[in-house]
């Protein structure tokens, strides 16, 4: 059976969003036209469940048709392997169409009569996809036994690549628990089987997922260490590809796009773009959309750190329209992009329409969060409603076996021991009550229980929430002081240059008029002379160096702590106004020179804070 075939081998693609083939017309319609023959009932069943494995990815509703009288048929002929792959074949429609706890059902009412079909192999499949389904929810602890269970039914079936494959599912579980340590040692696991078993293909997944744990590691504890640990998993599947042992066609371009986003992170742009190129390159052809909206948003997260901001917007545009149609969180990055692109231009009216645009976004990805985890506690609770049913029934089931046996003894005795017989019988519906009264008991205290939780949960959120409102107020109201102290330094200075500029021009004026004076020659020069003065009064800088003081705490502190001799009041004059971004001519004004002497101070200040040739003065100021 394909399906059968390909459920066997499908474990071990990569998670991506490459685009399968329709549905083969071909062999959907002579699968019709098997149905239609007066034929086994049991080659119809198999026929039906081929014909759901090739609409399940397409069409949903039509999937489900043809499963659905797979397993009636089945059921009808009493054909435990056609029941089992019935249920199977409805669950890999469900999840394929991401309604896993319908998926989950499916696959738990498949497994008994997989078992009685002594189908050790599907019955393997059918723990490996449960755990996978429970993974989907971020139910990490019971992905993790189901994965176990997958393990240990696998290694018998010496089905390599699915063991690697279930271990790989058991790190990533431990990974999204934040369990790290026991993460890397599954993904060694992984690796080891994969490379003992010479199984390529799978040593690949096995590699990528080991550099996304590490990636993972990064991103909580900030290390270098274990960017070069991701990275080195990826040379290896690098390595993989040029040899080609690995001829997945979407490997290539994702593991080129991991590359060069680890060179992100560490700020190597200059690696990473023409990686980021060839990874999109490498894309177009098989259609990988993933990583064509990535690599465009990551490119204009670069241009725009490198101030390229043309080619930054080209990229993001091309970017988002992909992240729409792809992924939410695609779509939200893409705008948290363009909105740091428009607001580093200082198009702050842009900026804002991205920022609501992704705050619109976040808050869908939040309540879609709140419907999953919502599915979750249901799922859990069903489940665990479920099992205590199954515990139950067996204990029953083994209870029943052993009163038969007992009444096999009773007819011999005869009707001397009809009153031990109905004895028994009220003993055992007196277990029976007792049995169900302590499961309805237990069943209320667990929705008490999820009940209270739930209450938690929302109480926590909310505060949560006010937390964050008071921090943006509080972040709001500081900006607003720092925006009116800066325009207000901004305006003394601006007073300070025109009067400087005023009292030049009058005295310029003064010493035109003094060879026509006569007798006011000498007021005039006392004139002069209180203008110079004035010009070269310190008292007006005092009082701006200490409103520059309170805008830009600790100024002077940092250039003291650079300058090799310490610096001038005129050194420190110039610092400030080259922070405040001033001209050269304006500076000129203030400080009453020639722009050309302002270059030369400039050239004495660098030379003073001890900057390599290099380092440009003026940036190297506004930084601090």
């Amino acid at each position: 059976m394909n399906r059968i075939l390909t459920l066997c081998s499908v474990i071990i693609i990569c998670f991506c969003w490459f685009k399968a083939p329709a549905q083969n017309k071909t062999l959907v319609d002579s699968l019709r036209r098997v149905i239609a023959r007066p034929l086994a009932d049991t080659v119809k069943v198999i026929a039906l469940g081929e014909l759901a494995w090739e609409y399940h990815l397409h069409d949903k509703k039509e999937a489900l048709r043809y499963a659905h009288q797979e397993l009636e048929l089945a059921r009808k002929i009493n054909f435990n392997r056609g029941i089992g792959l019935g249920y199977m074949d409805k669950g890999v429609t469900y999840s394929y169409h991401r309604e896993y706890t319908k998926a989950i059902d499916h696959y738990l009412q498949a497994l008994p009569f997989l078992k009685k079909a002594n189908k050790p192999l599907l019955v393997a499949l059918m723990h490996y996809n449960i755990a996978v389904a429970y993974s989907k929810f971020e139910a990490s602890e019971k992905a993790i036994a189901y994965f176990l269970k997958a393990v240990d039914l696998l290694e018998k079936q010496k089905d390599w690549a699915n063991v690697s494959q279930s271990y790989t599912g058991i790190a990533n579980s431990y990974n999204t628990l934040k369990q790290f340590s026991n993460a890397l040692n599954y993904h060694r696991k992984a690796v080891q089987v994969a490379k003992t078993h010479a199984d390529y293909e799978m040593l690949a997944v096995a590699l990528t997922d080991f550099s996304g744990t590490y990636n993972t590691l990064f991103d909580t504890n900030h290390q270098k260490a274990y960017l070069d640990s991701s990275l080195n998993c990826l040379y290896q599947v690098q390595q993989l590809l040029h040899k080609k042992l690995v001829r997945n066609p979407i490997m290539q371009p994702s593991v080129t796009f991991n590359i060069a986003n680890n060179y992100f992170q560490q700020e190597k742009y200059l690696q990473a773009i023409p990686l980021i190129q060839q990874a999109l390159v490498l894309a177009r052809p098989v259609n990988l959309e993933a990583a064509i909206c990535q690599g465009h948003t990551l490119l204009g997260k670069i241009y725009t750190r490198q101030k390229k901001y043309a080619l930054a917007e080209k990229h993001l545009r091309q970017a988002l329209p992909i992240a729409l149609k792809t992924s939410p969180l695609f779509a939200a990055d893409t705008y948290q992009a363009l909105q740091d692109w428009a607001a580093n231009q200082e198009k702050f009216r842009e900026a804002y329409q991205y920022q609501r645009e992704w705050a619109t976004l976040k808050d869908s990805i939040y309540n879609r969060e709140k419907v999953e985890i919502a599915e979750k506690l249901g799922l859990q609770y069903e489940t665990e409603k479920k099992q205590a049913r199954i515990t139950t029934l067996e204990q029953e089931n083994q209870w029943e076996r052993q009163l038969q046996i007992f009444y096999l003894i009773l007819a011999g005795l005869g009707l001397l021991l009809s009153g031990t017989v109905i004895y028994l019988l009220r003993l055992k519906q007196k277990i029976f009550t007792q049995k169900a009264n302590l499961l309805q008991e237990a069943q209320e205290k667990a929705y008490l229980r999820q009940e209270l939780a739930e209450q938690q949960r929302e109480k926590l959120r909310e505060e949560l929430l006010l937390q964050a409102e008071l921090n943006a107020l509080r972040e709001e109201q500081f900006q607003k002081e720092i925006d009116y102290k800066e325009r207000e330094l901004t305006t003394n200075v601006l007073l300070l240059e025109q009067q400087s500029a005023f009292l030049q021009k009058v005295k310029v004026r003064l010493a035109t008029l003094l060879p026509q004076a006569n007798g006011l020659t000498t007021d005039l020069q006392k004139v002069c002379k209180l203008i110079d003065n004035r010009l070269g009064n310190e008292q007006d800088f005092e009082k701006f160096m200490l409103h520059f003081e309170k805008v830009h705490p600790d100024f002077f502190n940092h250039l003291d702590q650079v300058a090799l001799n310490g610096l001038t009041p005129a050194d420190q004059k110039l610092s400030a106004y080259i922070r405040m971004n001033l001209s050269t001519k304006e500076m000129a004004h203030l400080l009453n020179v020639e722009p050309k002497s302002i270059q030369m101070a400039r050239y004495r200040l660098k030379q003073k804070l001890n900057l390599p040739e290099e380092t440009d003065l003026i940036s190297f100021i506004l930084q601090l």
